[in-house]
């Protein structure tokens, strides 16, 4: 309740007000910088110093604007922003836009010089009846000061001062009275009202007019908005909440409302315009921000493996020099970013994926696919079978299955069988053959048959099996490869140093997804885990080690593009708002392996998907690849290429478990409804692999690789001669003369002469073997060669049979007929 004399007090207040806004009014009339001999009395000498010691000038840097990701089209995928803006033109902004904010904001812009001397001695007087409270009188000059203020504020995090730019107070308008007369000396009007329309807010994260036209009106653009449309974004200025159309349409309704009647009253817009307007709907439909990588659809963990290398990357530093300050600059600095995203391999990719393991399977089994390009690098397409968003459910998480734990916070997966590419590349590298033949029988070597960096290993025994291939006995590389048969790539890898495996794997960028341990001889005590490869881990023949889907396929690409190795990118451009561009890393390219070598590897592989395990899935073009099963299939792989395509993809157990417990085979499940029995990476990776390929390569021509050379099929090896139907003593002093270690088995096979001689060899008569290989003796069993057929003959039937496959040495012999010695084949160059 007020006092008794509170008119009293109301009235010696308005006389106050009077008085001060006359003085301001004279300071403004003045220029705003009156000497202070010139005022009369201290009191007002004072204001005058005060107002002359405010800050004139405004500090205008660029403005946050978001900034877009594009595919390698040019195709809009993702967009960053805090504040979502796009700066346009005022030659792009509705004639109906500038009337309507000008009309209802700040009717008299065009007249006044920053500062409206009748609003503001009205407000002053205004605001003495209100108690003292500070409103309205504010330019449009004046509000852009304020959200310029505000925003400067906001950018450098300065709380205190994004406060005092929306404190209601007379030091508060002083300052924008001072900078609005200053603004007007230096920029035109037009250039005011158009910056001002580019930083208004107008709610919903939107920033700008452009912004603000595209949400509200489902991708309308400011250059084409109605009169209606135009009246309500005006209104929304004042208080973008409370006039907020989706949730207050009767509020937004009347807001716009207003406005349009104070078109119709300074002569804008007709009395029939204005009823024409009035009467139609608000017509708001919201056009959903599209902030980051949630919001990308399919292409949501592409769009994060992008954002974390221009974060991360300080190849990017032109953006910044801290993770920081690239992540300020992405949200705000308006970029356009152009990547290397091809969307009809990436909508495939997806298809594949979902067809075999769908979105939210109750199976809990993950997939993931990446494909490269060979000789660039250029990650074309990134996919796995669950949507980005923190979830906690099977369905839902932020970390991209395809990255590692740098770029995507994964941890990788051990690779299989698809690891031994790297073996057999070092296998050819150090003169060796697809053709030597080796020992697949053992189960079991003690450490000390292999060498790592630092000499031999110490250990106990090193165990393993054959989890696709259940083959053993001696066989020769290619057959090995096809066949994937584990005891034959540890047979290799004791021949070779495990020091020159990693080596050749890290130059084909391979390194753990994480960095961990491998094994207690990888660390001297006291240093920390890396991602480097171990040299002291037989088991990383077999793929034991953690590894990103992106590294395989990157890897084989290299294998893809004869030896040449290109780490992976995804930015081919960045320009920023002024359409400058930007400097961004490029590939970095090595000739990892000899050409040749890369050679032998593709043709081993080749062999894969012609009749190994991977048989069934070509492309019909020349391709190859391999496949990969862990114990007890937990991870299941597939990782093929073409000369302009490489693919890796991974199914296995779901790697965030959110029971927190182990993860577990993915046999004898039920996967989108079917039952399945063993899985390995044939069953679902690589069909997957296949159909991504097929439209990965479509309209590219069919290209093969060169053969390899004669020394990269038949290596340091030579030919094995036939000591069939020789007395066992003579036989064996004939090969151990030749440098081979000999036995005799107690074994016997038919054959035409009997136990005092020798029926059959392994490897057989014609195999290429090693020098100084062990070849085993089997004596005759005297009672003759079997009957031709198909079976497994033996190479040395009693008829112009071809030769068997095994011990008969070369796969592309036919199985022995009968009627006579064997003849093996020596193997076309092309399968």
């Amino acid at each position: 309740m007020r006092s008794a004399n509170a008119p009293a007090k109301g009235a010696f207040g308005l006389l106050g007000a009077f008085l001060t806004v006359s003085v301001m009014i004279g300071l403004l009339l003045a220029g705003l910088a009156l000497p202070g001999a010139v005022a009369a009395g201290t009191a007002t000498r004072g204001g005058v110093d005060f107002f002359n010691s405010l800050p004139a000038e405004l500090a205008e840097p660029p403005l946050a604007e978001q900034s877009t990701v594009y595919d390698n089209t040019g195709q809009p995928i993702a967009r960053f922003y805090d504040e979502r803006r796009i700066l346009v033109p005022l030659t792009k902004i509705s004639p109906n836009v500038q009337k309507a904010i000008i009309a209802i904001e700040d009717s008299r812009f065009y007249q006044h010089g920053g500062v409206d001397t009748k609003g503001l001695l009205r407000a002053f007087v205004t605001n003495q009846v209100n108690d003292g409270r500070v409103q309205g009188a504010s330019t449009l000059t004046q509000q852009y000061i304020k959200l310029r203020i505000l925003e400067e504020a906001v950018t450098s995090g300065d709380e205190a001062g994004q406060a005092a730019a929306l404190d209601k107070n007379y030091s508060r308008k002083l300052q924008e009275i001072r900078m609005a007369v200053g603004l007007e000396k230096k920029k035109s009007k037009n250039d005011i009202l158009r910056d001002y329309l580019n930083i208004a807010n107008f709610g919903h994260g939107t920033y700008g007019v452009e912004a603000a036209a595209q949400y509200f009106f489902h991708g309308a653009s400011a250059a084409r908005l109605t009169v209606p449309q135009a009246a309500l974004l005006a209104g929304l200025v004042q208080s973008p909440s409370r006039y907020n159309p989706f949730d207050h349409p009767q509020a937004a309704t009347n807001r716009r409302n207003t406005v349009l009647a104070r078109m119709r009253g300074l002569g804008i817009i007709t009395d029939a315009d204005y009823q024409t307007a009035v009467a139609s709907p608000l017509g708001v439909k919201p056009q959903q921000a599209n902030n980051g990588c949630v919001q990308a659809g399919i292409s949501a963990y592409f769009c994060s493996y992008v954002r974390n290398m221009i974060i991360k990357d300080s190849g990017f530093s032109a953006l910044g020099q801290t993770e920081t300050d690239r992540s300020n600059t992405l949200k705000r600095g308006g970029l356009k970013i152009r990547t290397t995203l091809d969307s009809k391999i990436q909508i495939a990719a997806m298809e594949a994926v979902k067809s075999r393991v769908p979105i939210g399977d109750p199976s809990g089994v993950g997939t993931a696919a990446v494909t490269v390009e060979p000789g660039t690098g250029k990650i074309l397409a990134m996919v796995q079978n669950r949507e980005f968003y923190p979830g906690k459910d099977l369905k839902q998480t932020e970390i991209n299955f395809n990255a590692d734990m740098a770029t995507g916070r994964s941890q990788g997966f051990q690779p299989g069988s698809t690891f031994k590419a790297f073996t057999l590349a070092t296998w050819l590298a150090k003169g060796k053959g697809l053709y030597d033949v080796v020992d697949a029988s053992r189960k079991s070597r003690p450490f000390r048959d292999f060498e790592g960096c630092d000499g031999r290993l110490g250990g106990a025994t090193y165990e393993f099996g054959n989890s696709e291939g259940g083959e053993g006995g001696q066989m020769n590389v290619v057959d090995a490869t096809r066949h994937s048969v584990n005891t034959a790539f540890v047979d290799m890898a004791s021949k070779l140093s495990l020091c020159d495996i990693a080596k050749t794997a890290a130059s084909l960028g391979v390194q753990k997804a994480w960095a961990y341990d491998a094994g207690d001889c990888q660390f001297k005590k006291g240093e920390k885990p890396t991602t480097a490869l171990p040299d002291c881990t037989p088991s990383m023949v077999l793929g034991s080690l953690d590894v990103a889907p992106l590294t395989m396929a990157s890897a084989y690409a290299g294998f893809a593009a004869d030896g040449k190795y290109c780490a992976p990118v995804v930015v081919l451009s960045i320009t920023d708002r002024t359409g400058k561009q930007v400097p961004v890393p490029t590939s970095s390219c090595t000739q990892a392996l000899d050409p040749n070598v890369a050679h032998g590897v593709s043709f081993a592989l080749k062999r894969v998907l012609v009749d190994g395990t991977g048989s069934g899935q070509g492309i019909g073009r020349p391709a190859a690849g391999k496949t990969g099963t862990t114990d007890d299939s937990k991870d299941t792989w597939f990782v093929g290429y073409t000369p302009q395509r490489s693919t890796a993809v991974w199914v296995g157990d779901n790697p965030n478990p959110v029971d927190g417990k182990a993860r577990k085979s993915i046999s004898h499940r039920t996967i989108d409804g079917h039952g399945y029995g063993t899985i390995y990476g044939a069953t679902l990776a690589a069909p997957i692999w296949h159909d991504i390929m097929e439209v990965a390569s479509d309209g590219l021509p069919k290209t093969d690789w060169p053969n390899p050379t004669g020394k990269i099929l038949e290596g340091s090896s030579v030919k094995l001669p036939s000591v069939v139907g020789m007395p066992i003593g003579d036989a064996t002093a004939q090969l151990a003369a030749a440098g081979f270690t000999v036995e005799v088995s107690d074994q016997q096979v038919p054959a035409d002469v009997g136990p005092d001689r020798v029926g059959g060899t392994s490897p057989a008569p014609g195999s290429r073997i090693a020098p100084d290989s062990k070849v085993t003796l089997m004596p005759g069993d005297g009672k003759g060669a079997p009957a031709g057929g198909n079976g497994p003959g033996n190479g040395n039937g009693t008829g112009p049979g071809n030769g068997g496959n095994f011990p008969g040495g070369f796969p592309f012999g036919n199985r022995g007929n009968g009627g006579g010695q064997g003849n093996q084949l020596q193997p076309p160059l092309i399968p």
